[in-house]
């Protein structure tokens, strides 16, 4: 038996019955009491301090999902669908979120470092003060995101559109923003390494 990682949260007051999972074949939709597994269906569901470190949560969907402060480090998200969640202060550190859905959740104060955020869709976002340095979010949709105050360092930026981004004092040390579509619409060209040429 497998038990659920929500079975302690008292946003999931699932029975007993419904602390486990069965393997079914892909995808898989799931309850929130239901374990963490690739195209598991959170949708909605809420609880915090998660530890889901290390997980396999591909193509896995959690749009309006509420997990403030979880443990994601290391975890596959990649073509995963985050629309509307709320992340704040959740760590992201080294996961892979490739391809995935972003777009107008909260991932204020978020830790991204060295994430794997290549063609991700993060427009609208809120990423105040959330800490990219290292990660690669090339091609990524960052048009209409809020990184107020956002470390930025060493981001690998490349083809990634940042119109009408919201970069107030954001630290862009070393962030490669070659070919990527500025804040006022033009192309950063060659060499743009922490300021668009």
């Amino acid at each position: 038996m497998i038990t659920s990682i929500f079975s302690k949260s008292r946003a999931f007051s699932a029975p007993a019955a419904m602390t486990f999972f069965v393997a079914l074949a892909s995808p898989v939709f799931a309850a929130c009491s239901d374990a963490a597994a690739p195209g598991v269906d959170w949708s909605g569901c809420e609880t915090d301090k998660i530890d889901l470190q290390g997980m396999d949560l591909n193509n896995a969907v959690l749009t309006e999902a509420s997990f403030p402060s979880a443990h994601l480090r290391n975890s596959i998200l990649s073509n995963a669908d985050l629309t509307g969640a709320n992340l704040y202060n959740a760590h992201f550190g080294n996961a892979n979120l490739a391809n995935a859905k972003l777009t107008n959740a909260n991932l204020q104060e978020t830790d991204f470092s060295y994430a794997v955020l290549a063609n991700t869709d993060l427009a609208n976002t809120i990423l105040i003060r959330s800490y990219l340095q290292g990660a690669d979010a090339s091609n990524a949709n960052l048009a209409g995101a809020d990184m107020t105050g956002a470390n930025l360092v060493m981001v690998n930026l490349r083809n990634a559109d940042l119109t009408g981004a919201n970069l107030t004092d954001a630290k862009m040390i070393r962030t490669d923003l070659t070919g990527a579509t500025w804040i006022d619409g033009r192309t950063c060209g060659e060499g743009s390494i922490g300021e668009c040429k």
